[in-house]
């Protein structure tokens, strides 16, 4: 038998096996990769936290700061696209762009509008209904700035059917009635309510109109356009009366379900205040120029 030395098993070291650093590799790099993706999320969260009113959002430049709202460039492009190339127009349709901005902002405020980033302080805006936003306050502020008020008096003859005692009896005293107060309330004798009143506590009055205590007087405060009456021609009348002006004792239709117009009632009207027809009624230019007082603009 051969007298051999016998070799003992050696284990490796970790450091001289090939496979130590085949197998911990994979790891060393999986964890690095995990470190580079937090530093990353934190580089974002930190940058989130910055001000928000950053001029730059994404690749969209802010042009202005009006208010709360951001002006984009690309809602400045939109805007330049449809206007004519003459100069300064930048200056011109950016000048527009903030009075559309202060326009849905003051809408707001003064509860004529809603707004929501569709709309508002967005750099992807749907633009046309912007637009239909900024003339909406625009419609409304004429409206109601340009409003007449006033109470009407009235004694009906034919509500629905003529009056009980007969049409022409009834139309006769409902006329009697009424001319008699329009008299009073014309010489400074009766207010306008206490007609109404004269009307309502008048029990004969229940042989013309069963209705005669509600119907009696009521008050309107209308825009224009709005209908004071359904009667055009009385509506005519009254919108023509100046502050504190009585109008005479009209004589107005109404219509039945046929739509044929006849003599139903008395009535007149006295006028507290009205802008339809005066140059001096504030109008959406005049209420622009106040709420630009209480917006601040910065351009970028």
């Amino acid at each position: 038998m051969d007298n051999q030395p016998v070799q003992q098993p050696v284990s490796p070291q970790a450091n001289e096996d090939p496979r130590f650093w085949k197998k911990y590799q994979k790891l060393f790099l999986i964890g690095a990769g995990v470190i580079v993706l937090i530093l990353i999320a934190l580089i974002v969260f930190l940058g989130r936290g910055k001000d928000s009113s950053n001029t730059q959002t994404g690749t969209d430049k802010a042009v202005a700061k009006v208010g709360q709202e951001t002006i984009y460039q690309s809602d400045l492009d939109k805007e330049l696209a449809a206007y004519p190339n003459v100069p300064d127009a930048q200056k011109i349709v950016l000048d527009k762009m903030i009075d559309d901005s202060i326009t849905l902002q003051a809408g707001q405020k003064d509860n004529l509008i809603k707004l929501n980033s569709d709309i508002y302080n967005n750099s992807n805006k749907n633009y046309t209904a912007r637009i239909d936003a900024v003339q909406k306050v625009q419609e409304d502020i004429a409206k109601e700035e340009s409003k007449i008020k006033g109470t009407v008096v009235a004694i009906w003859f034919y509500n629905t059917r003529p009056a009980s005692i007969g049409l022409e009896q009834g139309r006769a005293l409902a006329q009697q009635k009424i001319t008699t107060l329009w008299q009073q309330v014309k010489n400074g004798a009766l207010t306008m309510e206490e007609a109404g009143k004269r009307i309502q506590d008048d029990t004969t009055l229940l042989q013309v109109d069963s209705q005669y205590k509600s119907n009696a007087i009521y008050t309107f405060d209308t825009a224009k356009g709005e209908k004071i009456t359904f009667d055009e021609n009385a509506n005519s009348i009254l919108e023509k009366l100046k502050q504190g002006e009585v109008s005479d004792v009209i004589l107005a239709n109404d219509k039945g379900e046929n739509g044929t117009s006849y003599p139903a009632l008395y009535l007149f009207g006295k006028v507290t205040d009205n802008t339809l027809n005066s140059s001096d009624a504030p109008d959406y230019q005049t209420w622009l120029s106040e709420q630009k007082k209480n917006y601040e603009v910065t351009i970028y």
